[in-house]
Parts: structure tokens; C-alpha cells; sequence
């Protein structure tokens, strides 16, 4: 569902075209808006996107990510919740969660892997070699993509048991390292955070809260 806020007053929309599931949008360099959602078919799941409408409640015609690990099977868990964000250079680079069974760490099979478009048309893309984040790190969130200082926040996936929210930092986007002082507290499960920059290097962030283990 689309909703309008206007001075606390928000109103339901009608929306002409499908935007399946986790939307992420990013606004190019150009003005244009794409979408990157993923869309569930007879056939598994697939991370797709397409060019937002003027009035953000339609879209164009839908591409495929189609690159490695962009589709997966109905029923794969560790998987999806794509999110976009625009480089300094103006391409477009996309993150998600994949099953990894490398990591070595027993019940903690979630990775994060990323597709960057070829030009700054975020129109095709390239699976990124190797994995960004790995250890049961899920739901990202790009909070900073500035040249040598991207800051990222994550959570950690169900089976790490009581969910927690951690700050990872990069110069370059592809190679992470993450705080290991989580910043959610112990008496509840955090997940699926996004936010915002409200001052310079302070952020507001949101996330959902469940009791621990939950």
C-alpha cells in the first residue's frame, strides 16, 4: 500500500502498478526515479525494478536484476530485501541478503552480496565479486555512500537468536567492517532499521522492536 502524509494528515492512494515486496527507491543524478522491489511468481521470487512514475504511484516496464543470487525459490528464507543507493560517480548499487553456507558459523547462513549498475541509467547491472558482509548480517541499510566514507547499519537474522542492530563502515562500499559493539540493547530483538541524517554525522533511526528471541 501507498500512503500520502501531508501535516499528519495521511490518506491511502490508488496505485496502478504492482511494487511487491521490500520497495526501495533511489533518485539518479538525471532526476529520474527507479524502484527495486521484489516480485514473487509461479516460479520463485526475483528482485526487479523500473522507472518510477512522475506521481510515484505507477511505474514503467519491469526489468529483471538478473544477476547471480537475484532469484531464489519461494521458499528460500535467508534471502531478498533489497537495498538501493546512488554512488557518489552516479551509478546505482544494489544490496541483499543471500544464503551462504561458507561463513562457517552454524545457524548464522545469511550474507549480504550487491549488483552495481554499468552506467549511471541504473538500466543493466553486474553482480559485485565476493560477498559484502558475512556472519548472519541482514536488512541493511546505506546511511552514508560518500567517496572513502559509507556508513551502513545492520541487523542480525533470526537465527542468531535475540536480534541486534550494529554500525559497519567502508571507503569504497564493497569491503565492510562492522562495529562490533552492537547498538540496540540486550532486552529486545531489533530488526529491519532504516533512518536518516537530522545533523551532521547524527543519524535518527527506526527499527522494529520484539521481546528478545523473538
Amino acid at each position: 500500500m501507498v500512503v500520502d502524509c501531508v501535516e499528519g494528515s495521511c490518506s491511502r492512494k490508488s496505485i496502478s502498478s504492482r511494487f511487491g515486496s521490500d520497495a526501495t527507491i533511489v533518485t539518479l543524478k538525471s532526476g529520474v526515479r527507479k524502484v527495486f522491489f521484489v516480485e514473487m511468481g509461479p516460479s520463485g521470487k526475483s528482485i526487479k525494478f523500473a522507472t518510477l512514475g512522475a506521481d510515484g504511484l505507477s511505474h514503467g516496464s519491469v526489468s529483471a536484476l538478473d544477476v547471480d543470487g537475484s532469484i531464489a525459490s519461494q521458499n528460500e528464507g535467508a534471502w531478498g530485501v533489497p537495498d538501493a543507493v546512488v554512488l557518489p560517480d552516479g551509478r546505482v548499487r544494489v544490496y541483499w541478503v543471500l544464503k551462504d553456507l561458507a561463513t562457517g558459523k552454524p545457524g548464522l547462513p545469511e550474507a549480504l552480496v550487491s549488483a552495481t549498475s554499468t552506467d549511471d541509467t541504473a538500466s543493466t547491472f553486474k553482480r559485485d565479486s565476493g560477498l559484502r558482509l558475512t556472519g548472519g548480517y541482514v536488512d541493511s541499510e546505506i546511511l552514508r555512500a560518500q567517496d572513502g566514507d559509507w556508513i551502513m547499519m545492520v541487523s542480525t537474522g533470526p537465527g542468531a537468536g535475540t536480534q541486534k542492530l550494529y554500525m559497519a563502515t567502508s571507503r569504497d562500499g564493497l569491503t565492510w567492517a562492522v562495529n562490533e559493539n552492537h547498538i540496540s540493547s540486550l532486552n529486545e530483538s531489533a530488526l529491519d532499521p532504516t533512518g536518516y541524517e537530522i545533523a551532521k554525522d547524527t543519524w535518527r533511526i527506526y527499527y522494529a522492536s520484539a521481546a528478545p528471541g523473538m
